[in-house]
This record gives structure tokens, sequence and C-alpha cells, in this order.
């Protein structure tokens, strides 16, 4: 086999991304996020329901959507700086 096409070399001979395309890179990353939170959001929510039942937490229902609407502000954030920087 050739040793450049092993070594991933002539990817970096691929032309440029089309203009706007990082705009579908922001979206196909907060979307691929949106699936792994949620087996955190449901671990946070068991926890905090408990806590809830044994008299130690208020307001579950509050506490989990800010908790999950905190975790995809911050991936969606994440992605919009990673294609700022391309």
């Amino acid at each position: 086999m050739d040793p450049v096409f092993m070594s991933g070399l002539w990817l970096l001979s691929a032309a440029a991304p089309a203009a706007g395309s990082g705009w579908i890179v922001f979206f196909m990353w907060t979307a691929m996020m949106l699936p792994s939170a949620s087996p955190i959001v449901l671990l946070y929510a068991r926890v905090v329901r408990q806590a809830e039942t044994q008299g130690r937490g208020q307001k579950a229902s509050a506490s989990i959507a800010a908790f999950a609407g905190g975790y995809i502000a911050l991936w969606s954030l994440f992605s919009l700086l990673a294609v700022i920087a391309l």
C-alpha cells in the first residue's frame, strides 16, 4: 500500500469546505449530542426524584428541566465555538 494513503496525508489535500457548511456542522454536532445527553439526564432525574421523595429536594421537574437545558446549551455553545474556529 501507498504510505501517503496509509498516513492520511491525502486528506489534507482535499478541497476546502463549501461556504456555509459550518452551520451544517453545527446542526449535525448538536443533533448528535441530543441522544447522548439522555442517559445523564435520566440519571439526574432519578437522583432528584429520589431526593424529593425523601424530603431533601423540592421541585424536581424544574430542576430536571434546568439541568437538561443547561446540558444542551453548553453542547450547543461548544459546537458554535468549534464552527467559528473552522
